[in-house]
């Protein structure tokens, strides 16, 4: 038995109410089972019964009555919702059957993904030490399941404060980004290293909001193409490797790649290149990097100073950073003004304000890079060292991109 999956995107929450009930009245025996994916528009949902004394202060959220089981819960950005839209009469099972299939899998995938998931008795849904990242809700309506389940996964869990979720005092929402980021510190002192690799690093940039060109991580030939053709030619092509730090010094970098013939030949350079530079060298593979142009190169960068702790540089990046020299340096963490004054502070400023003709650069994004830079390293203090270098700061308005991250530990 296999389903149709449909990915809807953003969409507000009573126009997918609307759909899946539609759906499941007008549904017939030769009808396909579905799985819909949807983010929601920040929303409050309330059950069937209905019980407000579970909404506490929801502020100017709207709040959507509904049919599923369960109380009050909490729909937003950077939440997956996954509707289920199955004719039980298929399947060897009932609804309890099926809610206890639905935590299964999802403990699974959490497990698979390095994260200690589990029930708990008599509190529907999915948890790790004790908070909550998956709420389970659903109506059968002629045999036929709707609504679903909702995964936390990188969002703004405020809202959760305005009510007893479910129905629950006292339990506490999580979400998926803040294990990832912990577990990938996990996992590279287990494996004895000091260095995040590059894609490591992107990720946890990634969860913490900063601009990133396009990356996947490629282990074949093929694998390379098809990267490449997702996020678009011209690519740049990096070798994967933790006892390789310098990419460029053993000709583990390519760039400007505009075809699959040429990815194809760059992937089994850079390898050979990589082994021929450390024979020893693990190689994880080949990062595939969106290519990005234009604009102006700085470097923003930590140190963790003794009695002093992490300490936030920013200069002019590129190639010329250690022969130019100019720098900047605060304490972490810093407030917008300190981030705005070490921009302020340093002689490349002149170039971001734009020279004969050019515009201005958008200072105001690499002001929100630095701060958000100073929150992470004041988050994390197993973060030794970080370097982006280069960090692409654009015309005014259209943001920056961080081309390069080297995370120590």
């Amino acid at each position: 038995m296999t389903f149709k999956v449909k990915d809807f995107g953003t969409k507000d929450y009573i126009e997918i109410y609307n759909l899946m009930r539609n759906f499941t009245l007008s549904r017939n025996s030769s009808t396909k089972d579905e799985i819909w994916l949807v983010e929601h528009p920040s929303v409050y949902t309330l059950g069937f019964s209905k019980k407000t004394e579970h909404i506490i202060d929801v502020g100017d959220i709207p709040i959507v009555s509904t049919d599923r089981g369960g109380q009050v819960t909490y729909h937003g950005p950077g939440q997956l919702v996954i509707y289920l839209l199955i004719d039980l009469s298929r399947r060897p099972y009932k609804i309890k059957k099926l809610v206890s299939l639905i935590e299964t899998s999802v403990i699974q995938y959490l497990k698979d993904s390095g994260m200690n998931a589990e029930r708990k008795q008599g509190a529907p849904g999915v948890y790790i030490k004790d908070c909550k990242i998956a709420s389970l809700g659903l109506r059968v309506k002629k045999n036929c399941t709707y609504h679903g389940l909702s995964l936390n996964v990188d969002m703004d869990l405020t809202p959760f404060d305005g009510i007893n979720a479910c129905g629950m005092k006292g339990i506490s929402p999580t979400q998926l980004i803040d294990f990832k980021k912990n577990i990938t510190f996990d996992k590279v002192k287990a494996e004895g290293r000091t260095n995040l690799l590059e894609e490591e690093g992107l990720e946890i940039l990634g969860a913490y909001g900063f601009p990133l060109p396009k990356n996947i991580l490629a282990k074949t030939e093929d694998e390379a193409v098809e990267a490449a053709n997702k996020i678009g030619y011209s690519v740049v092509m990096k070798i994967a490797s933790p006892q390789i730090v310098h990419k460029s010094d053993a000709g583990g970098v390519k760039v400007n790649l505009t075809n699959d013939d040429e990815v194809r030949n760059a992937f089994k350079e850079i390898v050979e290149n990589a082994k021929k530079y450390d024979s020893d060298a693990e190689i994880k593979g080949v990062l595939i990097v969106e290519m990005v142009k234009g604009g102006k190169e700085m470097i923003i960068g930590s140190k963790l100073e003794p009695g002093f702790g992490p300490v936030i540089m920013l200069g002019m990046g590129g190639i010329y950073v250690e022969i130019l020299k100019d720098v900047t340096f605060r304490l972490a963490p810093l407030t917008d003004q300190e981030s705005n004054d070490m921009i302020m502070s340093i002689k490349t400023k002149k170039l971001l304000d734009g020279v004969r003709g050019e515009k201005p650069s958008d200072v105001e994004k690499l002001s929100e890079c630095i701060q958000r830079l100073s929150q992470l390293v004041t988050d994390f203090s197993e973060i030794k060292e970080l370097d982006m270098n280069p960090v692409l700061v654009m015309e005014k308005n259209n943001g920056c991109k961080i081309l390069d991250v080297r995370i120590g530990i």
